[in-house]
């Protein structure tokens, strides 16, 4: 396997940690319900933040963050920076 790839192999991996946030229990008879009921920490809500290249203020930025703030659930963040082609970058 090509070196810059190594990291990707799965026998490579560390095995997840016991208990682990995150980590799903790995046993054939595990019941999945009660998980799906009241998710584990480090599973629940996380919304997709698109910001398009539009004026982004500390106020804008800020505003938004209380919205999200005021949910419940939310576990994770995730910021997609959709941007065009503009004046050569």
């Amino acid at each position: 396997m090509n070196d810059r790839l190594a990291f990707s192999d799965p026998s490579a991996t560390l095995p997840a940690p016991y208990g682990g946030i995150g980590f799903p229990e790995r046993a054939d008879d595990i019941d999945v319900r009660p998980g799906f009921i009241t998710p584990p920490p480090g599973y629940g809500q996380v919304p997709f933040y698109w910001w398009v290249g539009d004026r982004l203020t500390r106020e804008r930025l800020a505003w938004q963050m209380e919205r999200l703030e005021e949910c419940q659930g939310i576990s994770g963040l995730q910021i997609n920076y959709a941007h065009g082609y503009q004046n050569g970058g």
